[in-house]
């Protein structure tokens, strides 16, 4: 290649890299950002759960990347039951700090119904299996977490799973997910998309956050996609908002779609083990009653979609050096009232979930 060649070949790899780097410095010099979580969280959150987090002193606040978590403090009442905060961010009481050299911890993550929404604080899974293993292990100082939030789904268990194991260190990880929250629609982007825009500033790519460049391709895809929009849901849908597509079903899928439950499950089983933990994987029950997930004039809560929720529990929980409880089996058949709605066990309901948990974790002594 002659000098003339090369010169040429490196002013042709040059130009675009200038023509970027203009571009790159003009756009921070107008001041242009595009941060599609300033737009759509309200969106993405919608309907009850932000009227929770917007609730002053409430028990939900905004979390990056988890999009909500509990509000250390909070507190609320709702049909006779008081719902409170620590100021460690979870129900029940404090959590030791440091961990008893006799300890055994016990964290169980999950939905609103591992939290024990419509059940009686103390009367939740968590806290009676906490009375049963101290019963059973008078030796040991046992401690039983709650982890469980109203709306969580696994992805946003997993995240939770990695922030907390390495400061509580506990000795076995309780999973309750997938009764309902990963069928709701999903708003632009899965949960997992969302916990990487949270986490990042921008979706799915860390150079996102800091390229300008990049930020207007976003917000060119976001325009090709549909405008991003702010609001809750039933603001949108009066507006006119299209969340459904021809077919009827949810025009950006779901809050986890149904092939990437199991690996997501697997992938927390396999965290909570990543730092000495016993996983136990409780299959989530419902009532015959199935609860509504309703857009429009449609329900698009599906029996197809829990009933592979339901086997991708089993599967996962039933490997090896793992525990499985099949609530739903627990359920069957009861002469009396398990649940206090169409989605949320009863005192009684948490009571049978928290026998078959103790005899999981003493089984394996």
């Amino acid at each position: 290649m002659t000098r003339a060649m090369r010169s040429r070949v490196a002013l042709g790899l040059a130009t675009p890299v200038l023509l970027l780097g203009l571009a790159e410095a003009a756009l921070r010099a107008a001041g242009f950002r595009f941060n599609p979580t300033q737009n759509d969280l309200r969106f993405v959150i919608g309907g009850a759960l932000l009227e929770l987090i917007e609730e002053p002193n409430g028990i939900l606040e905004r979390h990056p990347p988890r999009i909500w978590t509990l509000r250390p403090g909070g507190r609320r009442e709702e049909l006779g039951i008081v719902y409170e905060i620590n100021p460690q961010g979870f129900p029940g009481p404090a959590i030791l700090d440091p961990k008893p050299a006799n300890g055994l911890r016990v964290l169980c993550l999950g939905d609103s119904s591992t939290f024990g929404l419509r059940c009686d604080p103390e009367r939740t899974f968590s806290r009676v299996l906490e009375s049963a293993l101290a019963r059973a292990l008078p030796e040991r100082r046992v401690e039983v977490v709650n982890g469980g939030i109203i709306g969580y789904t696994i992805a946003q268990g997993l995240q939770r799973l990695r922030e907390l194991a390495p400061d509580l260190r506990p000795d076995a990880v309780v999973l309750q997910f997938g009764a309902v929250n990963e069928q709701f629609p999903a708003v632009k982007f899965d949960d997992e998309e969302w916990i990487r825009i949270l986490g990042t500033g921008s979706p799915g790519n860390p150079w996102v956050a800091s390229s300008r460049i990049l930020q207007a391709v976003m917000k060119l895809r976001a325009r090709v996609r549909g405008p991003f929009v702010q609001g809750n849901l039933d603001d949108l849908l009066r507006r006119g908002f299209r969340y459904l597509d021809e077919a009827g079903e949810p025009r950006f899928g779901r809050r986890v779609p149904i092939e990437r439950f199991e690996s997501l499950l697997e992938e927390t089983c396999a965290t909570a083990e990543s730092f000495g933990a016993r996983a136990l994987v409780v299959a989530p029950p419902l009532p015959p009653a199935r609860p509504r997930i309703v857009i429009g004039d449609r329900n698009l809560f599906r029996e197809d979609l829990y009933a592979r929720i339901l086997d991708a529990c089993r599967a996962v929980g039933s490997e090896l050096g793992r525990r499985y409880v099949d609530a739903p089996s627990l359920f069957a058949d009861s002469a009396e009232p398990l649940f206090a709605d169409t989605v949320h066990p009863n005192e009684p309901g948490h009571a049978r979930i928290a026998e078959a948990l103790a005899r999981a974790l003493l089984e394996e002594r």
